[in-house]
């Protein structure tokens, strides 16, 4: 096996710093308000954070205290909100066979049930799932601990997800008068197969408006 040795000073010997940037500004990214002031530990931000500042636990959305009108010369003909799941629990996959803690899921319900349509129906109770721990259990699965589903959009999660309905309204119902306050056919909502989103389309919806049955749309087979 032949070696070659690059004599000191040629070019590719050579080594060249990155540009210095607030990136890669080690005193900058870690100062005294953290990582450029953005957001790790919760929804709730500190008095005097405006709500655009980046927050990792909750997703960037419009806001009615930063949403700036644009000029009357502008018309809003369309909107399209494509909106992340909010906080939630780990997917089970992602686990390793024997956790050292649980998950604490008891302060939500998650809800499924089939009701009728029509004027005349029957009602449905509002019947919601609740895990069952058993210690005794030998054939308990592998991977996560508690009463939790593994995925399940968390308490907090549920209310941004809420939130986040208040806000979309706020901006293009009560501030450019767009969105209808009461139901429009006008204005669908679609899911994936996966139980997160319907779980937070189910509190944005009731945080746009409240107490209104909504049809979301899906699709046999789509799990994104």
């Amino acid at each position: 096996m032949a070696t070659t040795t690059a004599d000191i000073g040629t070019p590719w010997s050579q080594w060249h710093p990155p540009t210095t940037t607030w990136i890669n500004n080690l005193t900058s990214v870690l100062g005294d308000d953290g990582v450029h002031g953005f957001i790790f530990n919760g929804s709730t931000l500190p008095d005097g954070v405006e709500p655009d500042r980046y927050n990792w636990c909750n997703m960037p959305h419009v806001h009615p205290q930063t949403y700036v009108i644009p000029s009357a010369a502008f018309e809003l003909v369309y909107v399209e909100v494509i909106q992340r799941h909010h906080k939630r629990t780990p997917y089970q996959d992602n686990a390793f066979p024997v956790e050292t803690y649980s998950w604490d899921c008891s302060d939500q319900g998650l809800y499924t049930y089939g009701e009728p349509l029509g004027a005349e129906k029957n009602s449905s109770a509002q019947v919601y799932w609740r895990v069952e721990e058993n210690s005794v259990n030998p054939f308990i699965a592998p991977g996560f601990r508690g009463n939790c589903q593994f995925p399940q959009i968390t308490h907090g999660g549920l209310d941004d997800s809420w939130q986040h309905g208040r806000d979309l309204y706020e901006v293009y119902g009560t501030m450019l008068g767009f969105l209808p306050s009461e139901y429009d056919s006008t204005v669908a909502y679609r899911v994936t197969g996966n139980q997160i989103t319907s779980q937070v389309a189910g509190m944005l919806v009731d945080g746009y408006i409240k107490n209104m049955a909504w049809a979301a749309w899906t699709r046999n087979g789509d799990s994104i």
